[in-house]
Order: C-alpha cells, then structure tokens, then sequence
C-alpha cells in the first residue's frame, strides 16, 4: 500500500474519533500536498487556522512552517529560521530552500552537525556536502567563474 493512502485511512480515522483534533486536520493538508499540490493543502490548511487560538502556538508555528512548504519556500528565511529548534523540518526545508537558491555553504552548514534520523536527512546531508564540494573544485578550476 502507498505510504500516502495509508495516512489519509489514518487520517480519517482520527478525524472520526477527534473532530477538533489538530493534528489530524494537519495531517490532512500535508496529505493534499503530497496528493495534489500546494493550494488544495493550503485550503485544507485553512481549517487549521480557523481553529487555532492564538494561544496554542505550536499550533501557529506548524501553521506558518507549512504555508512555506506549501507554498514552495515563500517566507522560508523569516519563517523557517526561527523555527529550527520547534518544528524538526524547519531545519530540513531550510537546507532545501538553501539548495533551490544555490547557497550551499548556508546548506551546508545548517545540515553538518544534524544526526540524520529520516530517509529525507540522509539524503539531504550528503547531496549538500557533495554539490559543495562540486562547486569549489569548479570553481578552484577555473571551469565555472562566470555561472558563480
């Protein structure tokens, strides 16, 4: 069975036993998102936002880390930043947002000391490692002085 259709049985499960419940609802947007795309997980997303009290705000973070997410990287360096130590992903989709935009020393250097745990860090730490390293002997060569 696809990974993704077992979280949306899940997800239904826990929507049927927890109307309110955040998590689930959150689990449903980034279920949309890997299903179809950002703006139907953005409008499930929206049930969210209108749930949560400005109180819970693990809640507004997960909010805001996912809009950028959904979003693809929109926000990233005001949003991501301070979330690092909140919301584990934050500091993975800051490492991708890095790489989208080139800036592989920041990539780098958000990733070096993180203890890969997921399949997405395992791949992200050496794909950051190696393309800087591509990159400095390219450049060291001489072979790519007017792309950087």
């Amino acid at each position: 069975m696809p990974r993704v259709w077992c979280q949306s049985a899940a997800t239904r499960i826990v929507k049927q036993q927890y109307k309110d419940s955040a998590t689930a609802l959150n689990l449903k947007a980034c279920n949309h998102f890997r299903l179809y795309n950002g703006k139907a997980a953005e409008a499930e997303l929206k049930n969210l936002q209108d749930m949560a009290s400005a109180s819970f705000t693990f809640a507004q973070d997960l909010i805001k880390h996912n809009l950028v997410v959904f979003r693809n990287g929109e926000g990233a360096l005001q949003v991501l930043t301070p979330l690092i130590d909140v919301i584990p992903e934050a500091r993975l989709n800051l490492v991708i947002y890095f790489l989208r935009q080139g800036d592989l020393d920041e990539a780098f250097n958000l990733i070096q000391d993180v203890e890969p745990k997921t399949p997405q860090q395992c791949v992200a730490d050496p794909a950051s490692c190696l393309l800087l390293h591509i990159s400095r002997h390219l450049f060291s060569a001489g072979c790519c002085r007017s792309a950087l």
